[in-house]
């Protein structure tokens, strides 16, 4: 359902609120120009004043309807006091309306001419409370301006600037709204487009393209414009224009899936086209390839084409492209070079593990090798021991192994090499006279031993020295040396003590290696091995070289303990051996036994406790001297944390390997075996890595305590429950503070969410965000949980497309509920799904909404009045109109939209107000529709019948000089009509039933009108012509110098030329005697546009004539009497030099008698410096008594001769000091 735009404005007035919100005039003598405005009486709501008489005067700056509408009171003295309205100036204009009395307010009014006139008149007795009304033009929607290119849209532009025809104003255009409706988004920069301004008007605006146009394609965009209409209001259009270039050749781009062209495998070659239009693509040569289906081309791809690649040939390719948009077609081609891979290298196959490593050549360059190829010095080398070893494991036979090349472009060559494997294995040392043992080289082909051996394959070793021996197969051979040394004594290490640091054997020069006790990197640990004699063998091929060493007892126990200050005595570790021995350290009171006093002790870590064995060995004891504490007073945590290492920095308890036990059930003692053990809530492992293990402890504050050296310190321990186990809290906004939980459990909680107090827990909802949170919980332990609270948002019902006022539509309203969801309605007390607005009776209604979210409520109640439905009533002035004629209509309205203003349509297209004029040729139906913005619109019509016009011919005679008379012949081949010429009716020559025919006359050149009149309705035509004449030739010229009588100095004479429509004639000159005769002196033939110029033989008196004809032969002259003088003498120098010399220091004329002289002389600047009427005076070169300065003076003179000779010139003169 509609409202009208307006509908506040309409409510203000059935409020009786005065005014439209525009400027208030009070009736003045006034005219104005507003759009809109209000006129009240000059009591401005109280009584206005006597013997008033104003002329108030609204004009338009264009022509649009004007409506007047009053509202409020109106009320003049009845017969006495006038409100006049004038359709435009008044008593020169249609009366509109006059208006007096009281009790009722005026119908509107509405002016067609773009003019009011509100004429207001008063006696001198009784005054009332007057008038108001408002004025509102009438203005017809603006047409939105035409967008188009400047100029062709050509390939390789950059931008496109359009040009708005007619333009708009620059504040008016929404170019940042610009938007594409069709073509490539991706082309246009449109953040950069650029207004085109010329004062405040836009005319146009530029388009940058983000790349340089190089093909075709077609584009529409839309910009919303702003229009101001003749009220100055705005009209938002959204304004559709398009740009498109058909100028770029087609051209396209070569693609392809792979970066080249395989030899083996299978690749894809795309064609792209520039721009967007469309293309029609054949393979006219595809090397055997497949072409791609349009819907399995990639985006973009006009073209496509599987080529599979089966050697090294080039592969051409041809495709034919037609765009249809521009009837363009061209061939493409493109050539396909096979990637083409060479290998090479020096070594010939197989190739020998034991040779050097090979360079593997090839082509092209860049690419890689798979393994056992690597790349140095420049160069890819095949590593030919590992690859031996794997040809000859790889099953293949002979041995093989496969290489494969990679380019960079993604091309591979598989290369196959023959490969061939003997090792003979490592060196070795044996000794002499060692048994013979067999050689164990190896190969994939049968091999064969060399060098100094008694028996193939076997050694021995009755000689000392160095032996090679070479195994060879096929070609390829192996080295390995054997080294015969005499059997040496064992190696005496000597006495070690078990205290002693790691020991390292001796190194022999040989190939071998140690085995013995207690070995470790060619060395051994004395601590690790038992007191007694030890042997350690250096294993050689057959036999071994001993070493030897005495390892002597000590045995202390511990490396290091821990003491408390304050406990008593004790020895370290009772059982040390050897006895006999002495100690020796702080703490130490007994040397003998080792007895530890640790009060004696200084207090402190690392301290360093010797002890001297009877057998010279030595060995340390530390010791950490530490009082027994725990650094933290207190330890949180909660009863589902994590196990918790009691030892952690953050407890600091000290010294290491306490004993930890607590005050809960179950925790005072652990019972420990084999260094683990458990109670509740504590753990440990490897005697001294106790754990708490909080979700073995019920919530609650304990103490825990740790004891080391039989001392002990406690700590504060909180466990804090893990959960609150609370249910979700769902709440309104508008509702009452809410505890989530009870206020003084858990024990100090800290909550956090919107809308919660931190210490209590208690949630206000109209202070909490809406929708779900999770209000979190934490504990000074680390604890944290959450519950879930949903605060519920309180709105007020309501339906938001209802209207106090509905209008009678065809239509059905469905209401917009709010909330959206959760709510109901109900009109006049039923459930209907929708309302079928026209089935509503007039009259008010009522309707209900009510919302049930999840925890909120609301209602609410809309009452509305049921309109009427609009009507319309369509009356002319008549039924049957002449040709070109017209018939008034006048439409009224009941029903709709009270006090609405109704929109008027026509069918003729007629301005939009109630009433208009049809003027026509055919005959038809008037329709009006009638729109209050509200309801459904009204129509009504009326047949309007239109006469033919009457069937004429005119008929004009032979083309005459201009002005001659004519002959008309006019024929009317309808009957009934009567003929009227020059303003007089005339007889037909000739007359009958179907026809009547006159013969009227016209001067040839000049227009005459006619006009036919029918008896039976008055309808009359009227006509204007013009007989044929030949151009209306004119001769005219004046003579220049333009005197009486012309100076002999002031020849030749010239003829200024101003005739018309000459085609030829002849310039001639006469001389006049006295006796009225002439002799022709001058003649020379006439040429349009020239003036010519004629130089007297003698002076004296002349005719000259001017004889002209045109195209036609017809004729035309003029004439003029020219005076010449007879010559005179005069002089005037051209400088002069006042300078008191005698010699030229006056500037005067010097001629011939004179009747009349006059001089005047005027400076560079235009100013007069001297004047003079007596020839002989002379000028001194002075102006004002002061010596002018030097330069060019301009010198006027008058000259009246004796002989009658007039002279006026002007000459230059330069003044020399």
């Amino acid at each position: 359902m509609k409202l009208r735009p307006s509908l506040l404005s309409i409510l203000a007035l059935m409020l009786g609120i005065s005014g439209w919100g525009q400027v208030e005039y009070v009736m003045s003598d006034l005219t104005v120009s507003d759009c809109s405005g209000a006129l009240v009486d000059s009591g401005e709501g109280q009584e206005y004043s006597s013997n008033e008489n104003y002329t108030f005067t609204v004009q338009m700056a264009d022509v649009i309807p004007i409506l007047v509408t009053f509202h409020g009171s109106f009320c003049l003295e009845d017969g006495f006091d006038f409100l006049t309205i004038w359709d435009g100036v008044p008593d020169a204009s249609n009366l509109l309306a006059t208006y007096t009395g009281t009790d009722f307010l005026p119908e509107d009014v509405v002016s067609n001419s773009g003019i009011i006139s509100f004429v207001f008149t008063s006696d001198n007795s009784l005054n009332l409370c007057g008038f108001a009304l408002g004025w509102e033009g009438i203005a017809p929607t603006p047409i939105p301006p035409n967008i188009q290119p400047i100029e062709t849209f050509a390939c390789g532009a950059t931008g496109l600037e359009f040009e708005l025809l007619p333009p708009v104003g620059c504040s008016d255009f929404w170019l940042d709204s610009l938007a594409i409706l069709s073509g490539p988004p991706d082309a246009w920069d449109l953040a950069n487009a650029s207004l085109i301004c010329a004062g405040d008007s836009a005319t146009g605006f530029f388009i940058p393209l983000l790349d340089t146009l190089n093909g075709n394609c077609a584009w529409s965009f839309v910009l919303p414009v702003d229009v101001r209409d003749a009220c100055d209001s705005l009209h938002r259009f959204q304004a559709v224009f398009d740009a498109s270039t058909e100028t770029c050749p087609i051209s396209g781009t070569w693609a392809a899936s792979t970066p080249a062209a395989c030899i083996g495998n299978c690749m894809s070659i795309y064609w792209m086209n520039d721009g967007c239009s469309d293309h029609v693509t054949e393979w006219t040569q595809s090397g055997g390839g497949t072409p791609i289906a349009l819907e399995d081309l990639p985006s973009g791809v006009a073209a496509g084409l599987i080529v599979c690649v089966e050697n090294a040939d080039t592969l051409e390719l041809e495709l034919s492209v037609v765009q249809p948009a521009t009837q363009l077609d061209t061939v493409f081609t493109h050539t396909l070079i096979p990637q083409v891979i060479a290998f090479s290298m020096s070594n010939a196959q197989p190739i020998c593990s034991t040779s050097e490593d090979v360079i593997l050549l090839t082509e092209p360059a860049g690419g890689g090798w798979s393994d056992p190829v690597y790349f140095a010095d420049n160069s890819w080398w095949l590593n030919t021991e590992t690859a031996a070893l794997t040809a000859t494991t790889n099953g293949s036979t002979p041995p093989e192994i496969t290489l494969t090349y990679t380019t960079i472009e993604g091309c591979a060559l598989d290369t196959t090499l023959g490969m061939q494997y003997v090792n003979a294995g490592p060196d070795m040392t044996t000794c002499l006279g060692a048994e013979p043992f067999d050689l164990e080289g190896t190969s994939n082909l049968p091999a064969e031993w060399f060098g100094d051996l008694a028996t193939e394959g076997l050694f021995t070793p009755d000689s000392m020295g160095v032996f090679v021996l070479t195994l060879t197969s096929t070609g390829c051979t192996d080295t390995l040396e054997i080294e015969v040394i005499p059997d040496a004594p064992p190696i005496d290490l000597g006495d070690i003590c078990q205290s002693a640091d790691w020991q390292e054997l001796p190194t022999i020069d040989a190939v071998g290696f140690w085995t013995g006790p207690g070995l470790n990197n060619a060395g051994f640990d004395p601590e690790e091995l038992a007191a007694g004699s030890s042997t350690w063998y250096y294993n050689l091929t057959g036999c071994a070289q001993l070493a030897q060493a005495t390892i002597l007892p000590i045995n202390l126990g511990v490396e290091l303990f821990s003491s408390c200050p304050a406990e008593s005595a004790f020895i370290p570790y009772p059982n040390f051996s050897p006895t006999g021995g002495e100690w020796s350290g702080p703490g130490i009171v007994n040397a003998a036994s080792g007895l530890f006093d640790p009060g004696v002790a200084p207090e402190g870590w690392g301290q360093t406790l010797y002890y001297l064995a009877p057998n010279g060995c030595e060995d340390v004891v530390m010791v950490n001297n530490i009082t027994t504490a725990i650094s933290a007073t207190s330890f949180e945590t909660c009863s589902e944390g994590v196990e918790y290492d009691l030892h952690n920095n953050a407890i600091g308890a000290v010294p290491w390997c306490g004993t930890w036990t607590g005050n809960w059930t179950g925790a005072s003692a652990t019972s420990v075996v084999a260094g683990s053990g458990s109670s509740v809530g504590l753990a440990v492992e490897s005697w001294c890595d106790w754990d708490l293990i909080p979700n073995e402890i019920n919530p609650g504050l304990y103490e825990l305590i740790f004891t080391a050296n039989t001392c002990s310190d406690t700590l504060s321990l909180q466990v804090y429950p893990s959960e609150l186990n609370l249910e979700p809290v769902i709440a309104c906004s508008d509702a009452d503070p809410i505890a989530l939980a009870d206020s003084d459990w858990p024990l100090g909680g800290i909550w956090d969410g919107s809308g919660v107090e931190a210490s209590t827990g208690w949630l206000t909802p109209g202070a909490a965000e809406t929708g779900w949170q999770d209000v979190t919980w934490t504990a000074p332990g680390g604890c944290t949980d959450v519950v879930a609270v949903q605060v519920e948002a309180w709105e007020q019902a309501a339906i938001l497309n209802a209207d106090t006022l509905w209008c009678f539509q065809e239509t059905q309203w469905i209401p917009e509920l709010y909330p959206a969801s959760n709510c109901t309605w109900t009109l006049d007390g039923t459930s209907p799904e929708a309302i079928e607005i026209a089935w509503l009776d007039t009259g008010y209604h009522a309707m209900t909404v009510a919302w049930n979210g999840t925890a909120c409520a609301s209602t609410d109640s809309i009452s509305f009045y049921m309109l009427s439905p609009l009507s319309v009533e369509l009356t002319v002035s008549d039924t049957v109109i002449c040709p070109g004629q017209a018939t008034q209509g006048n439409a009224e309205v009941t029903g709709g939209f009270p006090g609405a203003v109704p929109d008027w349509n026509w069918s003729h297209g007629g301005f939009a107000i109630s009433n208009t004029v049809l003027q026509t040729d055919s005959s038809q139906f008037l329709v009006v529709t009638a729109s209050d913005g509200c309801s459904d619109v009204a129509q009504d019509s009326v047949f309007i019948t239109a006469l033919p016009p009457p069937l004429w011919e005119l008929t004009l005679g032979d083309t005459l000089c201009y002005g001659a008379s004519s002959s008309v012949l006019f024929a009317c081949q309808t009957p009934g009509y009567s003929l009227w010429w020059d303003g007089n009716e005339t007889s037909p020559e000739y007359t009958n039933e179907a026809a009547s025919t006159w013969i009227e006359t016209a001067a040839a050149g000049s227009p005459f009108e006619w006009l036919l009149t029918e008896s039976t309705h008055g309808c009359s035509t009227i006509g204007e012509a013009v007989a044929p004449a030949y151009s209306p030739v004119s001769a005219g010229f004046s003579v220049n110098p333009g005197l009486e009588c012309i100076p002999w100095d002031f020849l030749p004479i010239q003829m200024i030329d101003f005739s018309q429509f000459a085609v030829s004639g002849w310039w001639r000159a006469r001389a006049l005697d006295g006796d009225g005769g002439a002799t022709t002196v001058w003649s020379i033939p006439y040429s349009q546009s020239e003036s010519p110029v004629w130089q007297p033989d003698l002076p004296g008196h002349y005719e000259v004539l001017l004889q002209l004809e045109n195209e036609g032969g017809c004729l035309s002259s003029d004439s003029a009497n020219v005076c010449i003088f007879a010559p005179v003498n005069w002089f005037l120098a051209d400088q002069f030099s006042p300078n008191g010399d005698g010699l030229n220091d006056l500037l005067l004329v010097r001629s011939e008698p004179l009747n009349a002289f006059e001089m005047r002389v005027y400076n560079r600047w235009g100013e007069q410096v001297y004047m003079a009427n007596d020839p002989v005076e002379g000028w001194n070169g002075n102006q004002r008594n002061t010596q002018a300065p030097s330069g060019v003076y301009a010198i006027q003179l008058i000259l009246d001769f004796a002989d009658g000779t007039h002279l006026e010139t002007l000459r230059h003169v330069t003044l020399v000091r």
